[in-house]
């Protein structure tokens, strides 16, 4: 029986420490909280099969806010995303043309985060915002410089990027999200992403002809799983 006491009264003085410990790392910590993150998104079968691609690599960069100093859980702020599904390089009337097309997310979300300033904090997430798909084909014209204007002027090429066509379409988006930041510095996060049907252009659905370049847009659903990893700068925040 002194054996049980002494064993709980450890316990109990041990984590009377640990919240000391964590308690004094939170109040040290800053009121936001950046991250830069590389992540692959795994499509839906059906988003899959409209965009011809299995996997699609981009970025985002969150930003979370702590607007109660005692309630270091509860962190809202803004994330922004990029995916690029789709580049496509050809020649058109002797010049080179390049297709880029992406899908760039805006969200707000509320994160909970537990364990603050530990070695491991988890969080959870959920978070509302627009899909933005945004398909451009652009060439370059080189305006050369003269023997004379290089001579006397010094003057160099002059490149201007012409933009033939482009498209956008826009819908919303909803998100939920675990993941956690490990010593304040390795940002992990999975989240599954899910919209209404947004429009997208697949490479084979660029179309040049001899007279114009033009566009044949498909439509499904937006669903992915994705898979962040990054930084996270709130070791160099409270310093």
């Amino acid at each position: 029986m002194k054996t049980i006491c002494i064993i709980c009264l450890l316990l109990l003085v041990g984590n009377r420490i640990l919240a000391q410990e964590i308690t004094e790392q939170s109040e040290r910590h800053s009121w936001w909280y950046p991250s830069l993150n590389l992540l692959t998104a795994v499509p839906s079968t059906e988003f899959s099969e409209a965009i011809e691609k299995n996997t699609i690599w981009g970025f985002n960069f969150d930003t979370a806010f702590r607007p109660f100093k005692h309630a270091t859980f509860f962190q809202p702020g803004t994330q922004f995303e990029f995916l690029f599904p789709v580049v496509k390089n050809e020649t058109w009337k002797g010049a080179r043309i390049n297709t880029t097309g992406a899908i760039i997310k805006a969200n707000l979300f509320t994160r909970f985060k537990f364990y603050e300033g530990a070695m491991v904090s988890p969080f959870i997430e959920t978070a509302f915002g627009l899909n933005l798909g945004a398909t451009s084909t652009t060439t370059k014209i080189v305006d050369e410089a003269t023997f004379l204007e290089q001579f006397f002027l010094n003057a160099e090429d002059e490149i201007e990027t012409v933009t033939l066509v482009e498209h956008y379409d826009t819908n919303y988006n909803t998100m939920l999200g675990v993941g956690c930041v490990i010593k304040q510095l390795i940002s992990i996060q999975v989240k599954y992403n899910f919209g209404p049907s947004l429009e997208y252009i697949k490479k084979d659905n660029i179309i040049v002809s001899s007279r114009r370049i033009s566009y044949k847009p498909v439509k499904a659903p937006y669903q992915t799983v994705e898979i962040a990893l990054g930084f996270s700068f709130e070791s160099s925040l409270n310093k």
